[in-house]
C-alpha cells in the first residue's frame, strides 16, 4: 500500500488509476503527405507535424506527472513525500507548456493553410505581400486574428472548434504564460503548512 496525503491506497488501485489514466491520454500521429507542391499548405503540414509532436510531448509529461510513486532507482523512496511530489509538479508544468505550444502551432496550420496570412499587415500598416519572409509572417499570426479572420470569411465551423478548444485549455495556457513569463507557478502540498 502507499500513505499519499494521509490516505492509504492498495499499490494495485494506485497502478490501475494510472493505467486509466494513461490509456485515456490518446496517442495522436499526424501522417504527413507524400507531395504538397503549394509553399503555404507545406507550411501548415509543418506545423501539423510540430502540434502532433507537442501533443506527444505533452501527453509524456502528463503521465509522468500522474505518477504517484516514481522508481526507487528515479527517486529513492527513503526521501519521502516531498521530492515525489516535487517531480509530479515540474512534469505537470512541462506537460501545460507542450499542451499550450500545441495549441499555438494548430493556429498557424489555420493561419497558413486556409491563406489567412495574407491578410495579415505588419506593425506599420503595410499589408501583405509576397516579398515577406516567413519569419515576420509567423509573427503576425495571433489567436484574434486567426478567429477574426475565419469569421470574416465566412469559415464558421473551423472557427468554432479553435474558439472552443481555446476555453477548454485557457487554464493551461495561463499555467504555461506563468511558467514561462513569471517565474513558474505555485503548488498546493509541497511545503508543509505554516504554523502561524
Amino acid at each position: 500500500s502507499i500513505l499519499y496525503r494521509g490516505i492509504e491506497y492498495a499499490y494495485r488501485k494506485v497502478v490501475d488509476n494510472y493505467d486509466a489514466f494513461s490509456e485515456s491520454l490518446v496517442f495522436f500521429n499526424f501522417k504527413e503527405p507524400m507531395l504538397v507542391i503549394e509553399p503555404s499548405m507545406r507550411a501548415s503540414i509543418y506545423f501539423a507535424t510540430k502540434a502532433s509532436e507537442c501533443l506527444q510531448f505533452a501527453r509524456y509529461f502528463a503521465m509522468n506527472s500522474a505518477l504517484l510513486l516514481d522508481t526507487d532507482y528515479n527517486l529513492h523512496w527513503e526521501q519521502g513525500y516531498v521530492p515525489q511530489y516535487l517531480i509530479r509538479c515540474l512534469n505537470f508544468g512541462t506537460a501545460t507548456t507542450w499542451y499550450a505550444n500545441c495549441f499555438d502551432h494548430i493556429l498557424q496550420i489555420v493561419f497558413w493553410g486556409m491563406g489567412l496570412y495574407t491578410s495579415v499587415t505588419d506593425r506599420d500598416g503595410n499589408a501583405y505581400d509576397g516579398t515577406w519572409d516567413a519569419k515576420k509572417t509567423v509573427a503576425l499570426c495571433t489567436y484574434e486574428f486567426v478567429v477574426g479572420e475565419l469569421k470574416a470569411h465566412g469559415l464558421e465551423d473551423v472557427r468554432k472548434i479553435l474558439t472552443s478548444c481555446s476555453a477548454q485549455i485557457e487554464e493551461t495556457r495561463k499555467w504555461s504564460n506563468y511558467i514561462k513569463h513569471k517565474g513558474g507557478i505555485d503548488y498546493k502540498y509541497l511545503a508543509p503548512e505554516s504554523p502561524f
